[in-house]
């Protein structure tokens, strides 16, 4: 392997069209977002979301709190018998409650 196998190549726009596969509207969009990626940042429009889809439309914030493991065993019981998760269950009871309020 020579030094220079080692080495980043710069690829051009042109090459990109041509040897790659890419159109001008894909070079053009990669040079417009090519400042925000400098930065670190994501181009206005193109967030991308890794993991899997949402359940909910609003974003969801964590909510923690701790109780005793013989309450959290029973907890996970009933949840499992609702074919729910702990999580699932937990929002299934909080939503309950606020309906009643």
């Amino acid at each position: 392997m020579s030094d220079t196998d080692n080495e980043s190549k710069v690829v051009t726009a042109e090459e990109l069209v041509r040897d790659y596969g890419f159109t001008q509207e894909d070079v053009d969009s990669m040079m417009d977002s090519i400042e925000y990626y400098d930065r670190g940042e994501w181009p206005p429009g193109k967030v991308v979301y890794v993991g899997r889809p949402p359940f909910f439309e609003e974003r969801m914030k964590s909510v923690t709190f701790r109780d005793t493991e013989t309450t959290i065993m029973l907890m996970d019981a009933k949840a499992s018998s609702m074919n729910m998760t702990r999580s699932e269950y937990l929002r299934y009871l909080v939503r309950k409650d606020i309906e009643i309020a």
